[in-house]
């Protein structure tokens, strides 16, 4: 088993640029129940702008929901930002809402083991 899931560009070549591999947070800006995989399969990026390809991947480790702040903490650039402030900026520009940090919360898929695939390797 195996998922494939939409993700964001700026995510991907950060964490790519930065070369970060393991406890990464594949986050959703708010809360939903991952089902279907378990530790150890894979959890597949798609491009959501860009052509609709498949990126690169990570190994599943597990599902959690955290406070914005709390992700933070845990996983700080593996986050696929800089700073806690460009962090929420993001999940801000997706909910088109502002955040008050210490209620909100967001999913975590926390992975490890990624491979983030050079350009001229994305596949259909």
């Amino acid at each position: 088993m195996f998922a494939v899931a939409v993700t964001d560009g700026d995510w991907f070549r950060y964490l790519r640029w930065k070369k970060i591999v393991d406890n990464v947070n594949f986050w959703t800006p708010h809360p939903w129940n991952v089902r279907g995989i378990n530790e150890g399969q894979r959890w597949y990026f798609k491009l959501k702008k860009g052509g609709n390809v498949v990126c690169g991947y990570g190994v599943f480790a597990r599902y959690d929901e955290m406070t914005l702040d709390e992700a933070w903490h845990v996983f700080q650039q593996g986050n696929g930002c800089a700073t806690v402030d460009d962090f929420r900026t993001k999940i801000q520009e997706i909910i088109k809402d502002c955040i008050q940090s210490d209620k909100h919360h967001i999913g975590c898929v926390i992975l490890n083991n990624c491979v983030y695939f050079a350009d001229n390797k994305f596949f259909d």
